[in-house]
């Protein structure tokens, strides 16, 4: 049995036309066809979700979400299958991974070194040239280390590192205690970070707002 919801999904006039296909293979594009349904009631360890590309009555592709188990049905075992048309949310998600390529591909084209660092403090991503006026400290430049935890000065010139906080530029021991109200005046957006050499000063821009098209 099937709803009207699924029928339309799926593009069939009726849910009559809908249970009138030969068989639900005719529902995935021939790439994406499996045998789990069977495996299923096999007793095999099938994972219940998996997002797969569906397949229209006119043979238009979409991307489906579906979630099945094992059912009793007239005594029988059967298979039950929850299924969503996630193809909007796809389409979002190509959209945002195509912003995101763009937006590396532009920092690294950048003359000065880049970094960008979430509302936590947390390095988010940077550019070749940052981590090229941070020989010393490499291990400290990865997704997800703070800033504060980066040393203080170079160990080949001694140069206090120092970063801009609005108007006038601290140490980084001054840094450390003002932490606190820095993460609070940026507690919900990300802090775009530049290092020029070779004084390798610290400014921050403003908050960044990545937008898809």
């Amino acid at each position: 049995m099937a709803n009207s919801a699924i029928a339309k999904m799926y593009g069939y006039d009726s849910v009559d036309d809908f249970m009138n296909i030969e068989t639900t293979q005719l529902l995935t594009v021939p790439e994406h066809q499996t045998n789990l349904h069977r495996d299923r009631l096999k007793g095999s360890r099938v994972e219940a979700d998996n997002e797969h590309l569906g397949q229209k009555a006119d043979g238009t592709p979409f991307w489906v979400r579906k979630r099945t188990f094992v059912i009793e049905w007239d005594g029988e075992p059967a298979i039950c299958s929850i299924r969503e048309d996630i193809s909007q949310a796809k389409q979002s998600e190509e959209a945002l991974k195509q912003s995101e390529e763009r937006f590396r591909g532009a920092i690294e084209g950048l003359q000065e070194g880049f970094a960008l660092y979430s509302p936590d403090d947390k390095l988010v991503m940077c550019n070749d040239e940052f981590r090229n006026l941070h020989q010393h400290c490499l291990e400290y430049i990865q997704p997800g280390v703070s800033f504060e935890a980066m040393p203080g000065t170079t160990p080949k010139t001694g140069i206090t590192l120092t970063r801009q906080a609005g108007s006038k530029s601290i140490s980084k021991s001054a840094w450390k205690s003002t932490a606190t109200r820095k993460v609070q005046s940026y507690a919900t957006t990300p802090k775009v970070l530049f290092a020029s050499s070779p004084k390798r000063n610290y400014r921050t821009a403003a908050p960044l707002s990545l937008k898809t098209t």
